[in-house]
C-alpha cells in the first residue's frame, strides 16, 4: 500500500516544502470562473452565436458584384453579312449587377428568430457552465476539508495507539500483563500509519481535484481555509428543488432548445414557398475587329451602354424532396431537445 501511493506521497513532500498559499471558498470561485477552460468554451460558443444573429440579419442586406472581361477570338468565323471568313476579333466589357432579396419565402425572417433563439440557448448555456464550475470547486472545497479533518483524526488515532503500546510495554516489564497484549498494540499502531498514509493520500487527491477545477499549473503550498460556521441556514429540499425548476440555467437552456428547435422547423418549411428578387445593372463593351476600322473606345462605351431592371421568380415544384428531409430532420432535433 506504500509503494502505490509514493506519487502522492511525493506531492505532499512538495506542497509541504513550499510556502503555504491559503484559498477560501469565496476565492476558489472567482478564479475559476474566471480561468476554468468549459466556461471559456461556453463563451466562445455564445461569441459564435452571437456571429450567428448578425449574419442572419445580414441576409436581408442586397448583394452587388461587378465584373470585366476581355476575349480574343482567332480564326475562321461568321460575319454580319452571313458568311465564314478568316479573322480576328478583340471584345472588351464590363459590368455591375446588383440583387435585392423581394421575398424568400420567410426563410430570411425564420432565420433570424432562429438565430436569436440559439443565441439566447447559447447565453443560457455559458450560465450553466458557470453554475457547473461553481457547484464542482464547491464540492471538492468541501471535501478537501472533510479529508484533512479525517487526517487529523488519523494522526490522533495513530498518537493513542503509540501511548497505548508504551502503556502495555511500562505494564510487561512489570509483570501485569502477557506479551501477546504488546503484540497486539504494536499491531494497533502499524494499522494506525497505514491509515495515516491512506488519509494523506485521499487529503492531497481531493487538493488535486480542487486545483483541477481552478486550472492550476502548479498546487505548490495550495491550502484552503474553513468556511465560516456563520453561514445562512440552507433551504429546505422543496425550496432548493422548487427554485431549480424555475431558475436553474441548464433546465431553462433546454426548454430554450425547445423553441429553438421549433423556429428551425420554421426554416425549413420556408423551401415550399416561392421566392422573390429584384435585380438591377449596368455595362458596357468595346469590340474591334483585325482589318477593319472601328469606332473608337470612348465611343462604343457611350455607344454600348445598357441599364437592366427586373424581377426574377421562382416557385419550387420539386426539389427532390429536399425540404420534406429537412424538415423530418428538424422535427427529430425537436424530439431530442424535449428528450433532454
Amino acid at each position: 500500500m506504500k509503494r502505490l501511493s509514493l506519487p502522492l506521497l511525493l506531492c505532499s513532500m512538495a506542497i509541504a516544502s513550499a510556502s503555504a498559499e491559503t484559498w477560501s471558498l469565496d476565492s476558489c470561485i472567482s478564479y475559476a470562473l474566471e480561468h476554468n477552460l468549459r466556461i471559456k468554451s461556453a463563451e466562445i460558443e455564445r461569441i459564435q452565436g452571437e456571429y450567428s444573429v448578425t449574419e442572419a440579419k445580414d441576409a436581408f442586406l442586397p448583394t452587388l458584384n461587378a465584373s470585366a472581361s476581355q476575349n480574343w477570338d482567332f480564326g475562321r468565323g461568321l460575319t454580319s453579312s452571313n458568311t465564314y471568313a478568316n479573322r480576328n476579333t478583340s471584345m472588351f466589357s464590363w459590368g455591375a449587377q446588383m440583387s435585392l432579396p423581394v421575398f424568400q419565402g420567410l426563410r430570411n425572417i425564420r432565420q433570424l428568430r432562429y438565430s436569436k433563439s440559439s443565441l439566447t440557448a447559447l447565453e443560457m448555456q455559458a450560465e450553466a457552465a458557470r453554475d457547473e464550475v461553481r457547484l464542482s470547486v464547491i464540492t471538492d472545497y468541501l471535501q478537501v476539508l472533510y479529508n484533512k479533518e479525517l487526517l487529523e483524526v488519523s494522526r490522533e488515532q495513530l498518537r493513542l495507539s503509540q501511548v497505548q503500546l508504551e502503556r502495555q510495554k511500562a505494564l510487561l516489564e512489570g509483570g501485569k500483563v502477557p506479551e501477546v497484549d504488546v503484540i497486539q498494540a504494536r499491531s494497533k499502531v502499524a494499522q494506525s500509519e497505514v491509515q495515516v498514509v491512506n488519509s494523506e493520500n485521499e487529503y492531497q487527491t481531493s487538493l488535486i481535484n480542487l486545483a483541477k477545477d481552478l486550472e492550476l499549473d502548479d498546487i505548490s503550498g495550495f491550502e484552503v481555509t474553513p468556511i465560516d460556521e456563520n453561514s445562512p441556514a440552507i433551504a429546505s429540499a422543496d425550496e432548493v428543488y422548487a427554485n431549480a425548476l424555475a431558475n436553474y440555467p441548464a433546465l431553462r437552456a433546454s426548454r430554450q432548445n425547445i423553441k429553438a428547435a421549433d423556429d428551425a422547423i420554421s426554416v425549413a418549411r420556408s423551401g415550399y414557398l416561392p421566392r422573390l428578387n429584384f435585380n438591377a445593372g449596368l455595362g458596357s463593351s468595346y469590340y474591334t475587329v483585325s482589318g477593319q476600322q472601328g469606332e473608337p473606345f470612348s465611343a462604343q462605351m457611350k455607344d454600348n451602354f445598357s441599364k437592366q431592371l427586373g424581377f426574377s421568380l421562382s416557385v419550387p415544384i420539386f426539389d427532390a424532396l429536399s425540404t420534406r428531409n429537412n424538415v423530418r430532420q428538424a422535427k427529430v432535433r425537436k424530439l431530442s431537445a424535449q428528450i433532454n
